[in-house]
């Protein structure tokens, strides 16, 4: 494509030496840079994907916790709060420079280690142990939905930005291809009687 335009530039140019430039289209190499760039971020991406996936999976498995405790299934219950823990375990370990990140570790853990709690209290029959622990998950409920809903702008955020400049740049390329497609259009249309 891009020696044809030239070669239409050329012939255009030897016809009327006064004719206007057309665009500039993108160049290959920008486009295989843009590429290579698109397929570096894959991995981050993934990463983002997955820590989001994982954020999202401790109050899921929290409330089916409680879930379970409400229907006297105390076995499944502390099998959805070690799959919390999991999930949380795999966040806390993250390494993203995502400044929420600290805040949702220590909120979500401790919503965890208090449902934990009173998996523990209802299987050992202390009612009042199981108190505590329900005032202690009450008390972090709203304090971990906020932290579950900063850490999850965050990682949007953090993903949309690993992106943004090979993203960025492929507008630019598309920009200008329609420029030169626009031109190309206008010059078609004007030699056609």
């Amino acid at each position: 494509a891009t020696e044809a335009v030239a070669s239409l530039e050329s012939a255009r140019l030897a016809a009327d030496p006064a004719a206007t430039p057309l665009p500039a289209g993108p160049d290959a190499a920008l486009i295989g840079s843009i590429g290579i760039q698109l397929a570096g971020t894959a991995d981050a991406a993934d990463t983002f994907a997955a820590m989001r996936h994982h954020a999202a999976a401790v109050p899921v498995a929290l409330e089916a916790a409680l879930a379970a405790l409400g229907n006297g299934d105390v076995d499944s219950a502390a099998a959805h709060v070690a799959d919390a823990r999991t999930a949380h375990d795999a966040v806390a370990g993250w390494d993203a420079g995502i400044v929420t990140l600290p805040i949702w570790v220590e909120t979500a853990g401790a919503t965890i280690d208090a449902v934990e709690r009173l998996v523990a209290a209802v299987r050992a029959g202390d009612t009042a142990a199981a108190n505590a622990a329900t005032a202690d998950f009450e008390e972090l409920r709203d304090p971990a939905t906020r932290a579950d809903r900063a850490l999850a702008i965050a990682i949007s955020e953090g993903a949309a930005s690993v992106a943004s400049v090979p993203l960025s740049r492929l507008v630019d390329a598309i920009g200008a291809l329609d420029s030169q497609r626009a031109a190309l259009s206008r010059i078609y249309s004007d030699s056609v009687p």
